[in-house]
């Protein structure tokens, strides 16, 4: 779930259940796999999720397709559900740098885990084992991730420049000169200490 909130003093939603029961109007990626999920989830908040914002009528869904509905997302009060690789790459290209940052994400489908099937005590076992070490050791694994897995935008709202004036610079600038100073007078009493001692 990928979800626009302009207002400063609108909540950012954590969970399902608090978009469910918020005022935002929620659009969904037609896939089957969406459908699917919705029909036969058993989770309360997913199911009260489709029946306050999603269902008009019998097993339809409110849908729109992806530029349509991340389009929308920069209206006030509107949520949409995506494939997060179709999302990260059309925000990537058509949203502005501040609208990013204001962007919240609430994972609805948990990620499932895969793997090798291998037979019970198999003698390949300890060969796929080695296998997958090695690959996550070079680093095959992540180059694969970083090659077909669409990278997050990132928000730079840390590295934004601020215009500092003259009398914001000043202390700074009077400091410097005393500091240079008092290190000179430093370095001179211990150079006569140093030559009283001999």
């Amino acid at each position: 779930m990928v979800s626009l909130l302009l207002n400063t003093q609108s909540p950012t939603f954590h969970t399902v259940q608090e978009l469910a029961e918020s005022r935002y109007e929620v659009g969904v990626d037609d896939q089957d796999y969406t459908r699917n999920w919705f029909y036969t989830s058993n989770f309360t908040d997913v199911q009260n999720l489709y029946k306050n914002k999603l269902r008009l009528g019998y097993k339809n869904l409110t849908s729109c397709p992806p530029e349509g509905g991340i389009g929308k997302i920069e209206e006030d009060n509107f949520a949409y559900h995506v494939d997060t690789d179709t999302a990260y790459d059309t925000i990537g290209k058509i949203f502005k740098q501040e609208i990013i940052c204001e962007l919240s994400e609430i994972q609805m489908i948990p990620s499932g885990f895969a793997g090798f099937e291998v037979q019970k005590e198999s003698q390949f076992l300890k060969s796929f084992q080695i296998s997958l070490h090695r690959l996550r050791q070079v680093g095959l694994i992540q180059r694969a991730q970083m090659t077909w897995v669409i990278k997050k935008p990132e928000c730079y709202t840390n590295s934004e420049l601020a215009s500092v004036g003259l009398e914001q610079a000043l202390p700074a600038f009077l400091w410097l000169p005393g500091g240079m100073l008092l290190a000179f007078l430093v370095l001179l009493l211990e150079s006569l200490r140093n030559l009283n001692k001999n």
